[in-house]
């Protein structure tokens, strides 16, 4: 009967659910339901809080669309206490992180020996107070409390570099001392989102290819300007790797042992039926990566990110990150792709926090935007695999040249 047929379709649903609940490593220890989702009648739905949509849309149907009952004010939203909120796929969820880390400092700074104790505490302790009420704080309070983070820095370089969480700690002051002084974080290649568990690696240590050379007709430099998925002359700080025979499909690998740190999903702009997904890597203590315009992320890799949300604009889609991070490792199928349709171009890029890349002259008008951040820690990814494999990655680089002229 109809009824019958109710019954069973809502037991299958629970039972669905409840399967990806148990086999997801991406749960809320507190309701058993993904990060951003609570258990309603025994199952999980997304949470009324949680909007993980770009500032001024919502989700509906699993898809960002936009918010016609609301228009993004810029001055309010300069008075939040992140206003870096989009930028870092959160409401408030990394606020809170990096004031238990603060509060960590002041518990160090407290237990040691230093001179100025006190004063040093003094300047965590206010910012504390500061970035709790930062819709009340004056701009000259954030201001000041922001420079003077930067003594606790460097006392933290000074006197701390054994301490197994110095960097996070240095870190997290970095990007409080951003919001304050600037209105938003240093750029962070990590996405906030970074595993300091980690390693450095003076050679390259990329040993596994990312795919099937034999099916790459060729590799386009990073640092080109293009227009496209509803983006014009974008400044682009990631290679392009180009099927050769478009609408086949190809397997992609990870290089190195990995920590999948954010995704991104979103409705080509050109083609709107088709979904395509960016995977972000964390692959040492300095290196980030990441593919693009990927069609499918490998099933057992999905099951562990949990339930996907796919946005509606391309070109302002933002980056969703992955707490906690998966490890990944070298060598291992993370997606299947044909590229862009009418194209089979797909993307691989690769940032390195310590480069400090400056536009060239012909590029100065994207300076001040978010292009010029990704340029400054771009890289060639090819120059990071063993020897033999680099080598093959050149020979489908024309002039051999894997980004702009003037970045040696």
């Amino acid at each position: 009967t109809k009824n019958d047929f109710k019954v069973f379709h809502k037991c299958l649903s629970e039972l669905k659910t409840n399967t990806v609940v148990a086999n997801s490593k991406q749960y809320n220890e507190f309701n058993s339901c993904p990060e951003g989702y609570i258990l309603v009648n025994d199952t999980c739905q997304i949470g009324k809080s949680q909007n993980p949509c770009p500032e001024g849309y919502l989700l509906k149907n699993d898809t960002c669309q936009f918010d016609k009952s609301k228009k993004k004010n810029s001055i309010q939203q300069n008075e939040k206490i992140l206003s870096d909120e989009e930028a870092y796929g959160s409401n408030k969820f990394y606020a809170n992180m990096w004031l238990k880390t603060m509060d960590e400092i002041s518990s160090l700074l407290l237990e040691s020996q230093i001179n100025n104790k006190q004063k040093y505490l003094n300047i965590v302790n206010n910012a504390i107070s500061v970035f709790r009420r930062m819709e009340n704080a004056t701009p000259d309070q954030q201001r000041s409390t922001g420079k003077q983070m930067v003594e606790v820095i460097n006392l933290l370089e000074k006197n701390f570099k054994a301490h197994k969480n110095v960097e996070k700690y240095k870190d997290v002051l970095m990007k409080i001392a951003g919001i304050m002084t600037s209105g938003r974080p240093p750029a962070d290649i990590f996405i906030a989102n970074k595993v300091y568990d980690c390693k450095s690696h003076s050679k390259p240590f990329f040993t596994h290819h990312v795919t099937d050379l034999s099916k790459i007709k060729k590799i386009l430099a990073w640092g080109s300007v293009r227009t496209g998925g509803g983006a014009t002359d974008s400044l682009k700080s990631h290679t392009y790797m180009v099927i050769k025979k478009v609408g086949s499909e190809v397997l992609v690998h990870v290089p190195t042992d990995s920590y999948l740190i954010g995704y991104e999903a979103s409705r080509l702009y050109e083609f709107r039926d088709t979904i395509h997904h960016t995977l972000h890597f964390q692959a040492s203590c300095e290196i980030a990566y990441r593919f693009g315009h990927l069609d499918i992320i490998e099933p057992s890799l999905q099951e562990k990110i949990g339930t996907l949300v796919t946005q509606e604009i391309q070109h302002k889609s933002k980056i969703m990150p992955i707490r906690p991070p998966i490890f990944v490792k070298g060598g291992t199928l993370v997606a299947i792709t044909k590229g862009v349709p009418i194209s089979g171009w797909w993307d691989f890029g690769l940032s390195n926090k310590n480069n400090n890349n400056q536009l060239p002259k012909r590029l100065s008008a994207y300076k001040g935007n978010i292009e010029e951040e990704s340029f400054r820690f771009a890289d060639c990814p090819y120059d990071y695999f063993v020897k033999d494999l680099k080598k093959a990655y050149y020979k489908k680089i024309k002039k051999k040249r894997c980004g702009p002229k003037e970045i040696k």
